[in-house]
């Protein structure tokens, strides 16, 4: 993926959590959500393609299943 995809990627599923939270969004606040989870600077770093891939997507691993789980909790159950 290039830097634009991996960072358009975090900020949608940042976006949805975020959401999810109940917390009004903008794209400061996004950005300052990707910033707090993946590290000072990590907007501009992602964007860059500059971010160590083992650490990302470990973190994005991890940020992705509990923002999956945050969602299904409000999933309406089947029957």
């Amino acid at each position: 993926l290039t830097g634009r995809e991996k960072y358009n990627l975090v900020r949608n599923m940042c976006a949805i959590r975020l959401f999810v939270q109940g917390k009004v969004l903008d794209l400061e606040v996004v950005n300052t959500e990707i910033d707090k989870i993946f590290g000072k600077l990590a907007v501009m770093r992602l964007k860059e393609n500059m971010v160590e891939k083992k650490i990302f997507c470990s973190k994005f691993r991890k940020i992705y299943d509990e923002t999956f789980k945050s969602i299904m909790k409000h999933a309406p159950q089947q029957k």
